[in-house]
């Protein structure tokens, strides 16, 4: 689960990930992509590394530091429910804003 905390305004409508596991690359099937929202299911190994690489996601008009929300979560065999793994809060990268070009 990824969730935009600062600043408001990101839009992960049309959002999807491409993760790599183990050098092998892996697409993440997305159950929820919305406004601040991004939650995605996949299939990984007990401590393996997963790299994520999210993409189309739609950057605010309000410049300022991005922060960041990320948990995991696992499912137990036999439930439906899912049990927190792990989560953080980050600071990310700088959003530069609304950009305008008065002559090209």
């Amino acid at each position: 689960l990824i969730t935009a905390l600062m600043p408001q305004g990101f839009d992960f409508q049309d959002a999807f990930a491409v993760a790599h596991l183990s050098g092998q690359r892996s697409f993440p099937q997305v159950l929820v992509a919305k406004l601040d929202t991004l939650r995605m299911v996949m299939i990984t190994g007990k401590q393996e590394l997963v790299s994520l690489q999210v993409l189309g996601v739609r950057l605010p008009l309000v410049d300022g530091p991005s922060r960041w929300q990320l948990a995991t979560y696992s499912l137990q065999e036999g439930s439906e429910e899912a049990v927190l793994c792990d989560q953080a809060v980050a600071n990310g990268f700088h959003v530069a804003g609304r950009l305008t070009v008065t002559s090209a």
